[in-house]
């Protein structure tokens, strides 16, 4: 961290430190561009409670820059012109045509003024290693895996811009795919390979040649899971990379979300009860016909082969309130109230007929 707003990251009085920072950073750049440019520039803060970020501009470039506690988030934008919908006059906007993120004070200052000052991306990308970092690094990766092995360059890869500054970089074949990014502070990007579209197995990318071998195994040989395992022991995968190559794919997925919904509840304040009722529904072989998911602290149980559920899906919901179960289900009617979380034969019949709506 920077000394500049080093003072600035402790709460004064009513305001945020991520205000206290921004309004230092205000004042600092206007006083950096003005010694700097020679034309006419705005810094202009914007605050929305923890919020708060700087947009500093020029006739024709912009640099917004977003003040979080322990880092700074700019993104570089150009002017454009573009006829305003409702009156069809021109109207100034900025697209963004790079992104970065710095926990340095003098990288922030510095980067702005060269910015608004005129200099080209390739200029900025030389001379500050923030910004595009991780786009950059993932091109870089993608040019190194294409020459490590000419025949992935037949699969399909491209580099995709989710959000923000974060980047993911595929690979794909017809059935098979990865998917490399960065993930928070993480120095190496990481791997994740998906059949249909689930992921089986992962490993952080610090070799490009390493990565190159899997991926041309996992997508142009398309080889079992347990032949892979052989071939690359180090690779660590769970065992629903066994019901994949088993051919039963949707119950190990299934039987992973209960595995998963066993751990969020292992913090629940009546832990041992909801961990026994849980363990009463896979006992009773649930766990192999209905998907397992959460929002908050209620279970969700379903049919849906992917997480995520779309609105009209046949769906349980559980809630446990002290020592009582709360039932609701899609059907609309009324919703039971049991006095303890317990596989009654009121759940149990209505457990089975969720089990016996089509996967959706």
């Amino acid at each position: 961290m920077g000394a500049l707003f080093a003072g600035a990251r402790k709460n004064v009085g009513m305001q945020f430190k991520e205000e206290v920072s921004a309004r230092n950073l205000q004042s600092v750049l206007s006083e950096r561009l003005a010694s700097t440019l020679p034309d006419a520039f705005t810094v202009e803060l914007s605050v929305f409670g923890v919020h708060c970020h700087c947009n500093a501009r020029s006739a024709s470039r912009r640099c917004v820059v977003h003040c979080f506690e322990h880092e700074y988030y700019i993104e570089f934008g150009v002017g454009t012109t573009a006829l305003h919908e409702a009156h069809a006059v021109p109207e100034s906007r900025f697209d963004t045509t790079a992104t970065g993120r710095t926990a340095l004070d003098r990288e922030v200052l510095d980067a702005v003024s060269a910015w608004l000052a005129g200099a080209a991306v390739p200029d900025v990308h030389l001379a500050f290693a923030f910004v595009d970092r991780t786009r950059r690094a993932l091109e870089q990766l993608e040019a190194l895996v294409l020459q490590s092995r000419p025949g992935l360059d037949g699969v399909t890869h491209q580099l995709q811009h989710h959000m923000a500054d974060i980047y993911y970089l595929w690979f794909r074949s017809p059935e098979r795919s990865c998917r490399v990014s960065f993930y928070g502070k993480n120095e190496h990007p990481s791997a994740m390979f998906h059949w249909d579209d689930c992921e089986l197995f992962a490993f952080p990318v610090i070799e490009p040649d390493v990565l190159a071998a899997v991926l041309e195994r996992w997508l142009i040989g398309s080889p079992s899971p347990s032949s892979l395992r052989r071939e690359f022991p180090w690779l660590e995968m769970g065992k629903l990379a066994d019901f994949y190559e088993a051919g039963e794919p949707v119950e190990g997925e299934f039987l992973q979300s209960w595995d998963r919904i066993e751990d969020f509840y292992s913090k629940h304040p009546n832990r041992d009860s909801v961990l026994q009722f849980i363990a009463s529904l896979r006992a009773a072989g649930y766990d192999r016909t209905l998907r397992a998911g959460q929002s908050l602290w209620s279970c969700i149980l379903s049919r849906s082969r992917r997480h995520g559920l779309r609105e009209g899906q046949p769906h349980i919901v559980f809630d446990f309130s002290g020592e009582e179960l709360l039932m609701h289900h899609w059907e609309g009617t009324k919703g039971a109230q049991l006095p303890r979380a317990e596989l009654t034969p009121e759940v149990d019949a209505a457990l089975q007929r969720l089990a016996a709506e089509p996967i959706d």
